[in-house]
């Protein structure tokens, strides 16, 4: 997932308007030297008269409503940017990519990714992020936190994106359609991923190399083979891999289970197998570390949609990972998953 403020959908709607900010400051210096004001309920006192009705609100309840899809806001200028949800207008606009935002606070945040400037530290670990809201769901890779928890089969994530995203497994919905094809997707960052395997687009360069990646994501496994970093390792011997999929595998030389591949890519027909005549066979082995490289090739060929290689892999290995909650029907890739689920739904 991208460090964007895409990445935090529940954050559009919260108070934090910019224009608010600079007329409260109005109000204070027009303010100056006058007496404070009181709330009438608990004593609190504010610096004008905007605050002081806002405040007001959390003792009456009074609650401004969207006249679009009703939902509630304690001040207007929550409501006009919230508007802009239904509107799409973007007035903030970044003067280095042109990308514009709803809010200014989310321009200012998004600058950061020109400028490299990470002003929220990790206490723990010393990691640096350029947006608050990064560094709070950071902090729960610390602490363990899974606040939110899924109403149909119990699991529990860190992010409340998350828990809407995976709660679309149980129901079949792809909110989202691909505006060249019609496909459509689950999460919108899957479809952004595919639309840019048909625009070509590579936002995202290596800083070492200058290598262009369709995702953020690909750019940090790349440049694993830039840094030798190998954040898999294996409880049982220790060994580390650069790869998720590689530890998946590799485990499996514990669990005594024999590797099958074969794969119908621009590579090639490959295939390791450990059951059957050698005879037969010896035709087809190919060395681990051969198969490191082939597999390592085809991910960088797929990188515009990792979740393609994940169950390209899945379904050469036999695995069938991706499960139906209401009848147990098991899938190697989401995709099966998300046909099958039309039965149930009748979509």
């Amino acid at each position: 997932e991208e460090d964007t403020v895409d990445e935090f959908p529940n954050h559009r709607d919260q108070s934090d308007s910019d224009e608010r900010a600079n007329s409260d400051h109005r109000d204070s210096e027009a303010d100056a030297g006058k007496k404070r004001l009181s709330c009438s309920q608990c004593r609190q006192s504010f610096d004008n008269k905007y605050r002081l009705v806002h405040h007001t609100r959390t003792h009456t309840g009074e609650l401004i409503i969207c006249a679009v899809c009703g939902k509630n806001f304690s001040s207007k200028s929550n409501l006009r940017t919230h508007m802009r949800t239904h509107s799409g207008e973007k007035p903030f606009t970044c003067s280095v990519c042109g990308k514009g935002f709803s809010v200014k606070r989310y321009l200012v945040s998004h600058t950061r990714t020109h400028t490299g400037e990470k002003p929220y530290p990790c206490s723990v670990c010393g990691s640096g992020f350029s947006y608050r809201m990064s560094l709070v769901l950071h902090m729960r890779t610390h602490t363990g936190e899974k606040p939110f928890s899924c109403s149909v089969c119990g699991k529990r994530f860190c992010q409340k994106g998350q828990l809407r995203a995976h709660i679309r497994t149980h129901t079949g919905e792809k909110p989202f359609p691909c505006s060249f094809c019609g496909k459509t997707f689950s999460e919108r960052g899957h479809m952004i991923s595919h639309v840019r395997s048909h625009t070509g687009e590579k936002p995202h360069p290596c800083l070492l190399c200058g290598k262009t990646f369709a995702t953020k994501r690909n750019v940090t496994v790349h440049a694993r083979t830039h840094t030798g970093e190998t954040p898999f390792g294996c409880s049982l011997c220790h060994k580390r891999f650069p790869h998720k999929y590689q530890i998946t595998r590799h485990k499996r030389t514990h669990q005594g289970r024999g590797l099958s591949v074969s794969c119908s890519s621009d590579h090639g027909d490959v295939r390791a197998m450990s059951q059957g005549d050698p005879e037969e066979r010896s035709g087809y082995r190919m060395r681990t570390h051969e198969l490191d490289d082939h597999l390592d090739q085809l991910m960088q060929t797929q990188n515009g949609d990792e979740t393609n290689f994940k169950g390209t892999l899945a379904s050469t290995w036999g695995e069938k990972p991706f499960s139906c909650s209401l009848c147990g029907s098991t899938f190697s890739c989401r995709t099966g998953l998300d046909d099958h689920m039309r039965i149930h739904t009748g979509d």
